[in-house]
């Protein structure tokens, strides 16, 4: 459903994460959205070539799978 995408918009990293908690599958796309460009790069800077893509995947993988360790901190922080 677009529409709830679309409306999250307007939310922040943190309210998001309540919202995936909550079991808001569009939360995750929307904080993909947000950061994947930001991690791509810290990544790029940090990794070798070959475990770039895997480690990418990961960090959202992680998000899903870690999700209930968040604890209103902020996001950002809590991601990296």
């Amino acid at each position: 459903d677009t529409g709830s995408i679309m409306a999250s918009s307007n939310l922040s990293d943190e309210e998001l994460m309540h919202k995936l908690q909550s079991g808001d599958s569009s939360a995750l796309f929307e904080l993909y959205e947000r950061h994947s460009d930001k991690i791509w790069s810290y990544l790029k800077k940090r990794v070798p070539r070959a475990q770039l893509e895997d480690l990418f995947q990961d960090c959202f993988v992680k998000i899903v799978e870690k999700k209930d360790n968040w604890q209103n901190q902020p996001f950002v922080l809590w991601l990296y």
